[in-house]
């Protein structure tokens, strides 16, 4: 392995400090069980590489995918907005945590983690696709028990229920 020249914005790290959160319980007093540098560098090496080469070849790809997670943020706004009570709204909750998918899924691709992300984008069609079948048919039960996880509700019933009631 070799270190990236200097120059090059990818070859530092950077940790945010205290006052770049909104909320903070005491001040960072720095390590206080340091991984050991070998494990470290197994753990990161290998996504650190394909980061670098991804973003050496498809730099604006992910750029692009990046700007569409930045604009999620509206998306959730607005479906928060029609709600009466956001909290209890099936499909803005499933806005907001498509977000952290979305999110997700970014970074996994530009490390290499390619099924993860795939994963991740799965996870939004199939939450914000359950989330509109408990919308259009008002079952609040259903939507508490989906949410606290006592039921699980399948993609495929929640596509074919959602696509009947727009046939019908």
């Amino acid at each position: 392995m070799k270190p990236l020249p200097a120059p090059d914005f990818r070859a530092k790290r950077l940790m945010l400090e205290d006052s770049d959160f909104a909320v903070v319980s005491g001040k960072y007093q720095g390590p206080t069980n340091l991984i050991q540098e070998d494990t470290w560098n197994s753990i990161v090496s290998l996504p650190d590489d394909v980061s670098i080469r991804t973003s050496d070849q498809f730099g604006s790809q992910v750029e692009q995918m990046w700007e569409y997670w930045g604009m999620w943020g509206r998306v959730v706004g607005g479906v928060q907005a029609l709600s009466s009570d956001p909290t209890e709204s099936p499909t803005a909750i499933a806005a907001c945590d498509a977000s952290d998918e979305f999110q997700a899924a970014t970074y996994c691709a530009l490390v290499g983690y390619y099924r993860v992300a795939f994963s991740c984008l799965r996870n939004v069609l199939e939450q914000i696709t359950i989330a509109a079948q408990l919308t259009i048919s008002n079952d609040a039960q259903s939507f508490t028990d989906w949410r606290n996880g006592e039921d699980r509700i399948r993609f495929g019933w929640a596509l074919q229920t959602c696509f009947q009631r727009t046939l019908t």
